[in-house]
């Protein structure tokens, strides 16, 4: 009797069949179904009463029985078997346990307990397709992308960020994102890394340099994610790395020709203006002194006439590099219009600013401007005012400096003229 053989771990094995999925199955030294039953035998169209007192043979297909035998007769000499295979429409996957059936210390048969296993094969499978996606856009990404551990080691680098960078991806993985980190971008990067260890950010994305392995500073936009375990623990950083050195540039010259007389490089009428402003502001605001300097070139229409502007513009280039050369760091030039020129000396007396003008007018008449062996002359006429506490306003110390350099030109130009005030 059937009955008779049922341990109560067959008992127990019995009662999976209540499970969604599951079968299970009992066998005979003769591989003579005793027991079958469970939701996956009728899924797969099959009627586990009529296949009680049956070889397993006839009603497995072939290849199941192939594959099955080989485990059964492993529990009927006391193995236990687990094993995964596919069913044999091919439409899921079961895990598959198989043990000896014991009466009374002696091996009766075998049981096997099956259960569906198919969402798990698909979402591994989902997992693997996902995977070697990931793969294939790391790997061909046209931009850099790098897995970082949470201390900054690089754990995995693509081509494109070795190509960028100018490293191998071994000599990356022995470094850290610290260590080509330009020195000023570093404590940047590493504050919001802590705001996604932090939990207070999900991602960032900033700009920042890094250094070549030639010694080169390339900007990069940097989108840095953290990702968790399956626990919620931080595991590692993804980064997508693209190279903006080439805009950068662009945003910088185009900064540079904003603020800056494209003849001279020196500081144009309307930064200069704004300078201006701020200087006067804290002359009324805190009692600072400064002195304004306007700078005529002298019969600069002349030498345009005479030699073309490009040697006009030559003179002007000298004139630029005479007053950067005489002036302070500290102080502002500017070329204001067509042949003016201004500075502004910041804490200068009026006594220490007509020195300089000096310097600078004698400087400039010692030029050589000409071009096939003809040379012009070239002088300046340089008007002076001081900016203190009374001073109203920016325009009117352009107004009052304007008028001591024509005061100059008056004079009989070549000269310094310190407005009276």
């Amino acid at each position: 009797m059937l009955t008779d053989v049922l341990t109560p771990e067959s008992l127990r094995a019995a009662a999976l069949v209540a499970l969604p999925g599951s079968a299970v199955f009992a066998v005979d030294h003769d591989l003579r179904l005793l027991l079958c039953d469970g939701p996956a035998l009728v899924k797969h169209g099959y009627d586990p009463a009529a296949m009680i007192g049956r070889p397993l043979a006839d009603v497995a297909p072939a290849k199941a029985y192939a594959e099955l035998e080989g485990n059964y007769r492993a529990a009927l000499s006391g193995e236990h078997r687990s094993f995964e295979h596919q069913s044999s429409d091919g439409t899921g996957w079961y895990w598959t346990h198989i043990a000896p059936l014991v009466d009374d210390g002696e091996i009766v048969g075998a049981v096997a307990i099956s259960q569906d296993v198919t969402a798990r094969h698909e979402a591994d499978d989902a997992l693997r397709a996902l995977t070697t996606r990931f793969e294939t856009a790391f790997a061909a990404a046209p931009i850099g992308m790098t897995l970082v551990a949470l201390d900054g080691r690089f754990l995995r680098c693509n081509q494109a960020l070795c190509d960028l960078l100018g490293y191998t991806e071994d000599e990356l993985l022995a470094s850290t994102f610290q260590d080509i980190t330009h020195v000023e971008d570093v404590d940047i990067d590493l504050a919001q890394v802590r705001r996604l260890l932090s939990g207070e950010a999900s991602s960032y994305t900033i700009e920042k340099r890094y250094v070549t392995r030639h010694g080169r500073l390339v900007w990069v936009l940097l989108a840095a994610s953290l990702v968790r375990d399956e626990n919620g623990v931080p595991s590692h950083f993804i980064s997508q790395i693209k190279d903006i050195t080439d805009t950068r540039n662009l945003e910088q010259r185009l900064r540079q020709l904003a603020d800056h007389d494209p003849v001279t490089d020196l500081l144009n009428r309307r930064r200069f203006e704004d300078e201006l402003v701020r200087q006067v502001g804290r002359c009324r605001r805190y009692g600072e002194s400064a002195c304004l300097m306007i700078l005529d070139v002298d019969h600069l229409k002349g030498i345009n006439d005479a030699f073309g502007h490009r040697v006009g513009d030559s003179a002007l280039q000298e004139v630029a590099m005479v007053l950067k050369s005489r002036l302070r760091a500290t102080d502002l030039v500017a070329r204001i219009g067509g042949d003016e020129f201004a500075a502004l000396l910041p804490g200068a007396t009026a006594e220490a600013a007509r020195g300089v003008a000096e310097q600078v007018r004698a400087a400039i008449e010692q030029l050589q401007i000409g071009s096939a062996g003809r040379r012009a002359p070239v002088t300046a006429s340089i008007g002076l005012m001081t900016l203190d506490e009374d001073t109203k306003n920016e325009d009117t110390a352009f107004v009052t400096a304007d008028h001591a350099m024509y005061d100059a030109k008056s004079a009989g130009r070549n000269c310094v003229t310190l407005a009276a005030g």
